[in-house]
């Protein structure tokens, strides 16, 4: 009776031991499904926020190196928009600030550049009046040098017959005197 209480507790322990084995085995498989289910979950959510946070990162970067590069080819109408504090969306900021200040400073110099054609142009314009007056001057000192030059003959020869007309009126005098001497 004994053995045969014996025999039923152990059939009893290997039925409630393969129960416990097939229940085990089951709770594995379950558990392993679970398992493998959240980490393809896990993989796909992780792969989803790295590629979220990869073009967080690419995208202003890019966007960037666009703006830096049509600025260097001397576009300076782009426009820049930073939507982010972050390290990239400084960047951006910073940019933009550095563009606006290009901007300025080519206007600066545009203005620059402006007023000194506007100046050279009036200087040019002055050199040409000056050179325009002086050619006059000289012009009217030709002729002033050319009137001199007809008076200074002109004085020369009044000179001229003046001694011509005083001998003259010397040798009439004398054929006078002469004369008046014969008459008496």
């Amino acid at each position: 009776k004994w053995m045969a209480a014996v025999d039923e507790m152990v059939a009893l322990n290997e039925k409630l031991t393969a129960a416990a084995v097939a229940s085990a085995e089951e709770a594995y498989g379950n558990t392993r499904n679970i398992v493998l289910g959240i980490s393809i979950i896990a993989l796909v959510f992780a792969s989803a926020v790295g590629l979220a946070v990869t073009r967080s990162i690419t995208r202003p970067i890019s966007q960037a190196v666009e703006i830096a590069r049509r600025v260097a080819n001397r576009d300076l109408s782009v426009k820049v928009t930073a939507h982010s504090t972050d390290e990239t969306g400084q960047l951006l900021k910073a940019l933009a600030a550095m563009t606006e200040s290009l901007v300025s400073v080519v206007s600066s110099v545009r203005n620059g550049s402006d007023s000194l054609a506007s100046a050279a142009t009036q200087i040019a314009s002055g050199n040409a009046d000056l050179s325009s007056r002086t050619e006059r001057q000289a012009s009217s000192i030709q002729q002033t040098a050319s009137s001199m030059d007809e008076l200074s003959s002109t004085v020369k020869m009044s000179a001229s017959n003046s001694t011509h007309a005083r001998q003259l009126s010397n040798d009439a005098a004398d054929k006078a005197h002469q004369g008046g001497e014969a008459v008496s």
